[in-house]
This record gives C-alpha cells, structure tokens and sequence, in this order.
C-alpha cells in the first residue's frame, strides 16, 4: 500500500528524493546536478510517495504567489510507473496545495507527460517549449 506524506528538507527522506530525482529526470537527459538547480528546495513544500520504507515517488511544490504553486521535479520509480502512484501523489499535492491556501497549481510539464496531466485535468497553456534540452508545455489546474 502506497502512504502518503510531506518530508522535511535535509531529512533522510530528502535525500533519497533527491536521489529519486536524479535517476528520474537528470541521468537519462545526460545533466547532472549543477548548484543553482536546489536554490528551491528551502521554500518549497516536498511531498513523497511510499512503498512501506521505499520511496517510490516525489514531487516539490514552490509558492509562487497569489494563491499559485508551482509542481516542479515530479518523479516516479520506473519500476512504479503505470500503477497510479504518479496519480496518487499529485491528488496529494493537490489537497495540500488547497491547504496551504492554493487556489492553482502550474507545471513546466515533459512533452511525454502532457497525457497525465490532461487525464488529470490540467490545461494546457501556451505554446511548446524546449527546457533542459527536451520539450515541455506549461499545465494549470484550478483547484
């Protein structure tokens, strides 16, 4: 059964979501971390996915005023993906955000994740773009 929760910056916890991220989002684009890539982690919220001790699945929400978060850094064990834990977790960051005063949540989101997003009920916004060197769109949800 997959739980649930917020982890503190610098925890344990922290570190193997950062590890996540890594494996995730940067060594298959050939990018290593570079110092200015953790400049949010202290004023973002960091939520993480469970399986038992593992963690299977994180993603950071960073205030970016008037009632909006930005999701940023979603990653899933590739060995999880497709089991609606991705689901999970942003169904979390959702309710969180909607705690914490949120009233929207946006996502610079990987042009091969547009389809989540979508099923989820995200809107796309603007046009295509490139970010670390792959495409992207921006995605909005009214919460």
């Amino acid at each position: 059964m997959i739980a649930i929760r917020r982890i503190e910056l610098g925890s344990p916890e922290h570190a193997a979501a950062l590890r996540l991220r890594e494996v995730v989002l940067r060594t298959p684009l050939g990018l290593s971390w570079s110092d200015t890539d953790h400049v949010d982690e202290p004023i973002s919220h960091h939520l993480a996915a469970f399986d038992g001790d593992a963690l299977v699945a994180t993603l950071m929400l960073k205030p970016v005023g008037d009632g909006v978060m930005k999701m940023r850094q979603v990653a899933v064990d590739p060995a999880q993906q497709g089991r609606g834990v991705g689901t999970q977790l942003v169904a979390f960051a959702e309710a969180y955000a909607r705690e914490q005063g949120c009233s929207r949540l946006i996502a610079n989101a990987r042009g091969t994740a547009l389809g989540f997003y979508r099923a989820l009920a995200y809107v796309e916004e603007g046009e295509p773009f490139l970010e670390n060197t792959i495409p992207h769109g921006r995605v909005s949800k009214q919460l």
